[in-house]
């Protein structure tokens, strides 16, 4: 909103920042995320629940394409 003048911060410096570093902020956040599920954290609980109460069918089209090898919670975990 720009009707009371131009804003101080210089936000525009800040998001380009943010934007060339972008592979590791995603690299930063998929390992926190992998730590807390390990830590058996609020994404534990997250993949948990969503596998016992989602329908089979509906596990299987969010799981398509991923490594059939690994455990379901792995493989929801990965996407």
């Amino acid at each position: 909103n720009f009707y009371d003048g131009v804003p101080e911060h210089d936000w525009v410096a800040e998001y380009e920042s943010y934007i060339k570093n972008l592979k590791q902020h995603k690299t930063n956040v998929e390992a926190a995320i992998r730590s807390d599920y390990e830590d058996g954290g609020d994404v534990k609980e997250y993949v948990d629940f969503h596998l016992e109460e989602l329908d089979a069918s509906t596990i299987d089209n969010v799981l398509a394409g991923t490594d059939d090898s690994k455990p379901k919670e792995e493989r929801l975990l990965s996407v």
